[in-house]
């Protein structure tokens, strides 16, 4: 009787222990879901991501070299055309058609188009020189010969005695959109800041800047820092192609971000004639003006012409 009792105290006691755990892994539970969606309880990405079970004791760790790899665009924009760039330090004379004719002690920029020693630059850098200086990117210093200048579109070529120069790939202007990714290189302010560059986008095609008594029409514009010295540098896509000739800048107290650069089309067009002919010629058609018409004779009758 006595064993008999034991036996079913004993399994009394283990079904009640049975109740008991799973009464507590029920209450478990439903604490642990409302924590969960109440926000209490927040669960690591890391510790519940599904993983091989040979990674599973690894830890997942960022890779460092992700943020080490990201190179901006102007990095390689720069390295494609910055060997191209010189320094034109213009000596004697001097003009005050320019409102940066005279900046930096006639300081300005070039660019090398062609390996023999062609450079292009802005009519204004040059003009009225009596002396011209080219400073290279590698430091050599040249006597410039003036080939040729247009002061209506503001350019020139000169000519230095060197062979084998870095020259600058150009591009198709035509094809530019707003908002493209440019890089303006140049030596804003003369010598001590060779080399600069600044970055920007095409803020807009087609413009037309006066300066002085000049207009000049069919201008990209650009929010990247030009500056006086930056005048005849290169305006540079996102293919290392120079598409413009940095040429102007509209300054004030209210004013920012508003530079304007010659076409590498143009560019290619005008130093083109003054390679070949020293000067840019372009049609013109002579017309004299009267303003009353009616006292003009009507010209004979002639054959009639139909299409």
């Amino acid at each position: 009787m006595y064993e008999f009792e034991e036996r079913r105290s004993s399994l009394r006691r283990g079904l009640a222990n049975i109740l008991y755990t799973l009464m507590g892994s029920i209450v478990g539970g439903v604490i642990v879901f409302g924590l969960l969606a109440h926000g209490s309880l927040v669960a690591s990405n890391q510790e519940f991501t599904a993983r091989p079970l040979s990674q599973a004791a690894v830890p997942i760790v960022p890779s460092r070299t992700t943020f080490d790899t990201i190179v901006s665009p102007v990095v390689g924009m720069a390295a494609a055309v910055s060997p191209a760039v010189v320094g034109i330090i213009s000596k004697g004379g001097g003009t005050d058609s320019h409102p940066w004719a005279a900046v930096g002690g006639g300081s300005g920029s070039g660019v090398v188009f062609d390996q023999t020693g062609y450079i292009v630059t802005n009519n204004h850098v040059v003009d009225g020189a009596q002396e011209v200086e080219v400073d290279l990117a590698d430091g050599r210093m040249f006597a410039a010969k003036v080939i040729g200048t247009d002061p209506r579109t503001d350019l020139a070529v000169l000519k230095i005695a060197a062979a084998n120069l870095p020259a600058a790939n150009f591009g198709d202007s035509d094809k530019l959109q707003v908002g493209e990714l440019v890089a303006a290189i140049g030596n804003p302010l003369g010598e001590q800041y060779y080399g600069s560059v600044t970055a920007g986008i095409v803020s807009a095609t087609r413009r037309t800047v006066s300066v002085g008594d000049s207009q000049y029409i069919d201008l990209l514009q650009t929010d990247a820092a030009i500056n006086p010295g930056n005048s005849g540098g290169a305006l540079v896509n996102s293919r290392g192609e120079v598409i413009g000739i940095n040429s102007v800048k509209i300054s004030g107290d209210k004013v920012e971000g508003m530079g304007f650069a010659i076409p590498s089309n143009t560019v290619i067009q005008v130093t083109r004639d003054l390679v070949q002919n020293g000067k840019v010629t372009r049609p013109w058609l002579g017309v004299v003006l009267q303003s009353d018409v009616t006292s003009m004779t009507a010209p004979p009758p002639g054959p009639r012409m139909e299409w």
